[in-house]
């Protein structure tokens, strides 16, 4: 079911991504699914860039990222014994990492840098369409890194949910079901809507995670950096709230913010991310060592 190669670029390199994304699901879904769900999603593409363009295509990319996320731990989920929880939640924990690598790379230069360096690494286009792939790929290369955080910390607040919602209470699920929440939404507006509704709710992503954390500094549901998630979800709902709402805190800096003090942040909350992932994923290996006869309980 290859897409014919008349087709723009941008098609065809959105059918094979979206063949690889369909490889994470279980077998035996694939084997059901995998054929109908491939043919709407290139009729889908077809729509979308025959209607808007590749502005048009972005947007179902963004809609589609979501919804396999969803349905593909939906599935996982449902295998049984081979997803259980804890394997999810050990996923989860390294999604966190991970998110804390990609937030450092929205420090990648700027797009017109990037498309030198796929020049310099295959070499001028040979024609019109090539040109326009190589934009389109240095543009998504560029604007990359912040959906793709947002959609790995979506999936570590999940994880922190299932494996401490309980034990840290009704407010604390309530908590971080609110970042869950926003953090989808906010991957979804980000190819919709202006930038400040997107951080915004990227904001109330954080804060989420924030609120978690204070309460897990009262009843302390981990065994270990209950203070992580305070200090990863403080610094950026910090920023929203002196950009938008006192911006004159921010003069002092200048003009723009200087380049070390958006680095020192983002360093801050990637760090603590990244740890806060690594015990998340070791808790949940901790329980199964220390419990081998029995289903883990959540």
């Amino acid at each position: 079911m290859d897409p014919i190669t008349s087709e723009p670029q941008s098609l065809i390199l959105s059918m094979r991504i979206y063949k690889g994304l369909l490889a994470v699901y279980p077998s035996e879904f694939r084997r059901a699914y995998g054929g109908p769900m491939l043919q709407v999603f290139r009729d889908c593409c077809r729509k979308a860039y025959s209607q808007s363009g590749l502005k048009g295509l972005i947007h179902l990319w963004a809609l589609t990222l979501f919804d396999w996320l969803k349905t593909v731990i939906e599935e996982q989920l449902n295998r049984g014994t081979q997803m259980t929880r804890g394997k999810f939640i050990r996923l989860s924990g390294w999604g966190m990492v991970l998110a804390g690598v990609t937030l450092l790379l929205t420090f990648l230069p700027d797009a017109d840098r990037i498309l030198d360096g796929f020049y310099l690494t295959f070499g001028s286009p040979a024609t019109p369409a090539q040109h326009n792939l190589y934009q389109t790929l240095s543009e998504g290369v560029r604007s990359l890194p912040i959906p793709l955080t947002i959609l790995l910390i979506t999936f570590g607040l999940l994880g922190l949910y299932i494996r401490y919602g309980e034990p840290a209470g009704q407010p604390a699920k309530i908590a971080i079901g609110v970042g869950i929440f926003s953090g989808a939404a906010s991957l979804v507006s980000w190819f919709t809507v202006p930038r400040p509704t997107t951080n915004i709710l990227i904001a109330f992503m954080f804060a989420g995670l924030f609120v978690f954390g204070l309460i897990a500094l009262r009843v302390k549901p981990m065994q270990r950096g209950n203070g992580l998630p305070v200090l990863a979800g403080f610094w950026w709902p910090l920023l929203v709230i002196l950009t938008y709402v006192f911006p004159q805190v921010l003069r002092f800096l200048g003009p723009q913010v200087p380049l070390w003090f958006s680095l020192t942040i983002f360093s801050i909350i990637s760090i603590c991310l990244a740890l806060l992932g690594y015990l998340l994923q070791a808790d949940i290996l901790r329980v199964k060592e220390t419990t081998p006869h029995q289903g883990i309980r959540l």
